[in-house]
């Protein structure tokens, strides 16, 4: 999988890389507290995950201030602050509509950046992940876990890798040491996994507007799989999808249901037995536009068309849709 990694730079001066792949509409990216651009292609079940999603999206993906290739300081470990970082790789970007896949960590980051964006949010998927960190465990094996990573971290715990990937090969497992090592500090991990405790978004759960779903897999050992449940519950029209597996990380263990959902969610072109795909394409185009617009003058003719699109757009969201252009007084 070829992907394009570049850079861009916070209002604070911070370079944060993040990189693209695939074709089609947006699907953003939001992870676990630790990445690595670059690391991360080297798993090969990682990298056919994310090919079979980039088939028909363009993948965005970026590594938090602290870790991989982005720039390694960091104080700052509270949502809000993940979230400005956020708006600035978006707004790089350029992107007005997107859709956000949020896992572990990046579940509460993309719950609140949504909740902050809703016209720009086409379709939000959630998997593994949680809105309230007091709730995930008890407190002593919040202490242990950050203790563990601040002494275990790197050092190819089994402990470690139990946790994230049970029943891991020997090879999965020496594949996972190496990235703690190069992807993230041991000090920077302890204190990312004390963040996750204390975040708390359960109040912006019910204010979400976007088409939502919930994915969890039944005997995760990193999130309790009420979290899941619970978090579907509370958001309005959400679907919860239970999986089977005790994996944490979506793209191992049986990765189908997974990117079935999510593809069946997003609205991805349905592949039949013999290979051919089946879609459905629209065209409006708006009659006697030009007469239209010599009518009403360009200013009022101008908010005529915002209108228009503003309009198709909420379909779009409500049947699950795709824009793939708009000029003039078309929509395709």
């Amino acid at each position: 999988m070829e992907q394009q990694i570049r850079f861009c730079t916070t209002p604070d001066g911070a370079r944060l890389a993040y990189a693209t792949v695939g074709q089609g509409p947006a699907l953003v990216y939001l992870g676990a507290c630790v990445s690595h651009l670059e690391l991360e292609l080297e798993d090969q079940s990682w990298s056919a995950f994310f090919e079979k999603l980039a088939r028909y999206h363009t993948i965005v993906r970026y590594d938090r201030r602290g870790v991989g290739l982005s720039d390694r300081e960091k104080t700052d470990f509270s949502l809000e602050a993940e979230l400005r970082d956020l708006e600035t790789v978006i707004e790089h970007l350029g992107l007005s509509s997107m859709a956000l896949l949020g896992t572990h960590r990046g579940g509460p980051l993309a719950i609140a950046f949504a909740s902050k964006y809703p016209p720009r949010i086409s379709h939000l998927a959630l998997y593994g992940t949680y809105a309230r960190g007091d709730a995930v465990a008890k407190d002593e094996v919040k202490e242990l876990m950050i203790s563990l990573a601040r002494a275990h971290w790197g050092f190819g715990s089994k402990i470690m890798t139990d946790v994230f990937m049970p029943d891991a090969d020997s090879e999965k497992a020496k594949r996972f040491t190496k990235f703690q090592r190069e992807a993230a500090s041991a000090e920077f991990t302890a204190d990312s996994m004390a963040a996750v405790y204390q975040i708390d978004i359960a109040h912006l759960l019910p204010t979400l507007r976007v088409p939502a779903i919930v994915m969890h897999r039944k005997k995760d050992r990193t999130m309790p799989f009420q979290q899941g449940r619970e978090l579907a519950a509370s958001i309005p029209d959400a679907r919860f999808i239970p999986l089977e597996g005790n994996v944490h990380f979506p793209w191992l263990g049986n990765s189908d249901p997974v990117l079935r959902a999510i593809s069946e969610f997003l609205g991805d072109p349905i592949t039949t037995e013999s290979g051919r795909v089946l879609v459905t394409l629209m065209f409006t185009d708006i009659v006697g536009s030009t007469e239209k617009a010599a009518e009403l003058g360009d200013s009022r003719w101008k908010e005529l068309l915002e209108d228009h699109r503003a309009m198709v757009r909420t379909e779009l969201i409500k049947f699950q849709g795709r824009e793939m252009d708009a000029t003039g007084d078309g929509f395709l």
